[in-house]
């Protein structure tokens, strides 16, 4: 081609993205001077991943020739390619395998680039309870557990994010497992927890759901015993004054039954029933509160220690600790395991006893009553109660008193360091229960 010659051009771009064109020469290829241009940048990537790009190129005519017009089809046919493709971006994501078309995604993934991940959501907290785990795609696994005092119930402890979106299993809740600690069983029964409830196990003389209710068969019993007693008492020309026998009901449930025995005529009599009995030196109450023996207790340990404060004009620590553990303190502390108060004002009315009598002393009356007891080598009479208490739970639990202990305390089942003659601790509803 001369230099003094305009050569005017036509693109030929052809662009496809799904077909390939392959472009001829034809026969005007060298009368038209035709000729291709520098290949052109490649295009965009049309996708992310596994996808294509084209480019295209230029051919030049010498369109003043005779035959030569400005057409693409002067120079070539479907031979030649005008545009050239290529794949892009053959990757995949999270592991996957590409073969430059599309991907194979590893298990847990989905996508065209496999970059979404199976997620089941959460799962959901529950009650009285924690979830353990924060991550809720495919492959992993949550656990539930329950507070102190619950039970999983109801559903899996654990469970998994399945392929199909869905947590595996279903979903537990805490129920309440410890029902018994409140002592709801009443008169020696056996209290089994179950979820959100507790199960009584009644000795023979009660029924109902708690055992509270009296059998008639027990009153029948205890009046058969005094049929049989009235017997030998008549055979024996031993007869009882039915005027002194009494009678005393305990418990909210109690029907108040009547018995009856003999008198000095041979008459059957009714048996008095009473609010108040001293028996070996301690006034009971159907309350059990031991209100009124806490009283005199007090009211002889006052007249005492006014009889004391009397007699001596002075009074050392020694010649105290004589009168005050042989006079006063017995007082106080006459069978303490069987009416050790638990309300505070009792308390404070019999500790009050021993604050006033270590006042006594005159070379220690300045001090506190801590200070005072320590420097008496004294310990309270709270805690000494709680020590006669210990020594009598010892004796019942070893056999050494015969005393049927499995009515009054259950062991410890669980399986920690030290000694297997740990109690549980009932929660008690009833001033009955309390000692």
């Amino acid at each position: 081609m001369s230099g003094t010659r305009s050569i005017p051009y036509i693109l030929a771009t052809y662009l496809s993205f799904f077909d390939s064109t392959s472009c001829e020469r034809t026969s005007n290829w060298d009368q038209c001077g035709c000729y291709w241009a520098e290949w052109q940048s490649w295009g965009t990537c049309n996708s992310e991943c596994n996808g294509a790009h084209t480019r295209s190129r230029k051919i030049w005519i010498h369109h003043q020739r005779p035959g030569c017009a400005l057409d693409f089809d002067i120079c070539v046919t479907n031979s030649d390619p005008a545009w050239d493709e290529s794949r892009c971006n053959a990757f995949c994501y999270n592991g996957g395998t590409s073969n430059g078309y599309s991907c194979s995604c590893v298990t847990g993934f989905y996508g065209d680039c496999c970059g979404h991940q199976v997620n089941c959501g959460n799962p959901g907290s529950i009650s009285n309870g924690n979830l353990h785990g924060g991550t809720f795609t495919y492959g992993s696994t949550v656990r539930y557990t329950c507070h102190s005092g619950y039970l999983l119930v109801g559903g899996s402890s654990s469970r998994s994010c399945q392929l199909s979106e869905l947590w595996s299993g279903r979903k537990p809740r805490c129920a309440y497992y410890n029902s018994c600690s409140s002592g709801p069983c009443k008169n020696g029964a056996t209290c089994t927890n179950i979820p959100d409830h507790y199960q009584c196990t009644c000795t023979h003389d009660w029924s109902g759901k708690n055992c509270d209710v009296v059998n008639e068969q027990q009153h029948q019993d205890l009046q058969d015993d005094l049929d049989r007693l009235c017997d030998w008492s008549r055979k024996w020309k031993l007869s009882f004054n039915a005027s002194k026998c009494k009678v005393m009901h305990f418990g909210q449930n109690n029907n108040l039954s009547r018995y009856t025995m003999l008198d000095n005529e041979d008459d059957y009599v009714q048996v008095n029933p009473v609010t108040e009995e001293k028996d070996l030196g301690i006034t009971f109450e159907p309350n059990l509160k031991f209100d009124k023996h806490i009283t005199n207790c007090v009211n002889k340990a006052q007249r005492v220690l006014a009889l004391i404060r009397i007699s001596f004009d002075y009074l050392e620590k020694d010649m105290f600790i004589i009168l005050y553990k042989s006079i006063i303190r017995p007082l106080l502390e006459y069978s303490t395991t069987v009416w050790s108060p638990y309300l505070k004002k009792d308390i404070r009315r019999i500790e009050k006893i021993q604050r006033r009598a270590t006042k006594l002393v005159p070379s220690i009356r300045m001090l506190s009553y801590v200070e005072r007891l320590r420097a008496l080598g004294l310990p309270t009479l709270e805690y000494r109660r709680d020590r006669y208490d210990m020594i009598q739970v010892y004796k019942a639990l070893h056999g050494i008193d015969d005393i049927k202990w499995q009515n009054m305390f259950e062991l410890s089942t669980n399986s920690t360091r030290g000694h297997p003659w740990k109690l549980i601790k009932k929660r008690c509803n009833s001033t009955q229960r309390l000692h």
